[in-house]
């Protein structure tokens, strides 16, 4: 059996292991020859899930991993910020910069008209 095939079906079974569905290899799909290459890998995951215990996380790590999370988005929200005024800053630099050339332009031309020398074709 190919091994993406094998890891697929492993995951399900792990997935309703995990659900408490799963308590022996009668739920997977029958195969030639995969029953018994999957026998070990079953039993070894039917021992860990047996050896786990649920656990609980304590109210102090809760209430501290919240404050975590509060000081996490308030930086990055900060820095949204800061980087959208950034943002604004250079394009209204680059608007006056452009608007400059333009008025530059225009002043070179005026004085090219009142002096009575034709602009240069290209």
């Amino acid at each position: 059996m190919k091994q993406k095939a094998l890891d697929d079906l492993l995951s399900r079974y792990a997935d309703e292991l995990n659900r408490g569905g799963a308590t022996s290899t009668a739920r997977l799909p029958a195969r030639a020859g995969v029953e018994p290459e999957l026998e070990p890998l079953i039993a070894v995951m039917q021992q860990v899930k047996g050896s786990l215990v649920p656990v609980e996380p304590s109210l102090r790590f809760k209430e501290a991993l919240g404050e975590k999370l509060i000081v996490a988005w308030r930086d990055q929200k900060r820095r949204e910020r800061v980087q959208s005024a950034q943002r604004k800053e250079f394009f209204l630099r680059a608007a006056a910069v452009g608007s400059f050339v333009s008025l530059a332009t225009l002043i070179a031309m005026a004085a090219r008209l009142r002096r009575g020398t034709p602009a240069r074709a290209q």
